[in-house]
């Protein structure tokens, strides 16, 4: 950058002598003979320093420099005098904020290397202005950028808020309608009025036993809760008959199974509860239905729920019999443990059944 710099005096040869001390300097040297003169320049070019003699016949140096000041305050001022008197020395410096104060005649060298040093001051404070408007530049721009991220964060947190209320009804509606599809088979077989939500209890608490946790262990409880959904699709008579079932009676019993899995099928959440309620009459031994299998080949859930609906069917009064006791119930199960049931799971749920009685 080449730097633009105004000497001010009335007198030509002091003009032309300070013109001459500086021309190897680089500057762009401008001159005028009065302060009047001065102002009407600085108003048409941007000057970076002045350099002007203090004693001028119709405004001195000091006024001068006030006026500039006021209007050019980031202009740096030097003045130059003939005199030494202390209180014009004040004066200038304190209204005018003269940079440095040469008297006359002055040393060609320190006038350089004043001017020279002043100048790097200027390029600092320069730089350090385009530094504060960027700072304040940018500083308003977060505040506005804050100001619309307060704003989206509030959008935000009022569509949670709403995604929240509207995922609570969804559950509540979610937990209804398996309340409403577990009471359907008891509409039909009063014989098991709870049955559906006892399962539901021992198979959670034997599933918790077995480091079944999250959304598998929920889906444990839909599965145990509505494990006899097909019952919809067997006739009532041959449920609620109250002698041994004929062959082609047990097989329609056995469908409830497949009628379970195609009504939930429906539903895409269901598709892994759908498959625990087709196998939940498996036996471990290979000896079940539907489709016979075996084993740790039967899903986990599907052995619970098998082990905790046959000690819910054994203590509850059923059409064609009394209801058990606990304990011969429990020896039922033992009898079947590696056969129907897996010894595993069967542990499991006996051990749930001794923590709730301790309790």
């Amino acid at each position: 950058m080449q730097y633009t710099v105004l000497l001010v005096d009335d007198e030509q040869s002091i003009l032309s002598a300070l013109r001459r001390s500086l021309r190897k300097e680089g500057y762009n040297i401008i001159t005028a003979g009065s302060g009047e003169e001065a102002l009407s320049m600085l108003a048409e070019q941007q000057v970076q320093l002045i350099v002007s003699d203090q004693m001028m016949p119709t405004m001195s140096g000091t006024e001068f420099f006030r006026k500039v000041r006021d209007i050019y305050p980031d202009t740096i001022r030097i003045l130059l005098s003939g005199y030494t008197n202390a209180s014009t020395l004040m004066e200038s410096v304190n209204e005018g904020e003269v940079y440095k104060f040469f008297t006359k005649p002055w040393n060609d060298e320190e006038l350089k290397v004043a001017i020279r040093r002043s100048l790097e001051q200027y390029e600092l404070m320069a730089e350090n202005r385009q530094l504060l408007d960027q700072v304040q530049m940018q500083n308003m721009e977060l505040t506005k950028l804050n100001a619309s991220l307060e704003d989206k964060m509030r959008q935000l947190q009022e569509y949670y808020t709403k995604m929240e209320d509207y995922h609570r009804e969804a559950q509540e509606a979610f937990v209804t309608t398996i309340e409403i599809l577990g009471a359907l088979p008891e509409l039909k077989d009063p014989y098991i009025s709870n049955h559906s939500e006892r399962v539901r209890e021992h198979s959670v608490s034997t599933g918790i036993r077995l480091g079944i946790y999250g959304e598998r262990l929920d889906e444990l409880g839909i599965a145990a809760k509505l494990h006899d959904i097909g019952n919809i699709g067997v006739e009532s008579y041959v449920l609620n008959k109250p002698g041994r079932l004929t062959p082609e009676e047990f097989e329609k019993v056995k469908m409830h199974v497949i009628y379970g899995e195609r009504v939930l099928s429906f539903i895409k959440e269901f598709e892994w509860v759908s498959k625990v309620i087709r196998h939940h009459h498996e036996a471990y031994d290979g000896s079940g239905y539907p489709d016979g299998l075996k084993g740790e080949d039967i899903p986990l859930e599907s052995r619970i729920i098998f082990v905790a609906e046959s000690y819910d069917s054994l203590v509850s009064p059923r059409p064609f019999r009394e209801a058990m006791n606990h304990g011969d119930a429990v020896g039922k199960l033992e009898l079947q443990k590696g056969g129907f049931y897996d010894p595993s799971v069967l542990e499991a749920f006996l051990a749930t059944l001794g923590a709730r009685a301790a309790a």
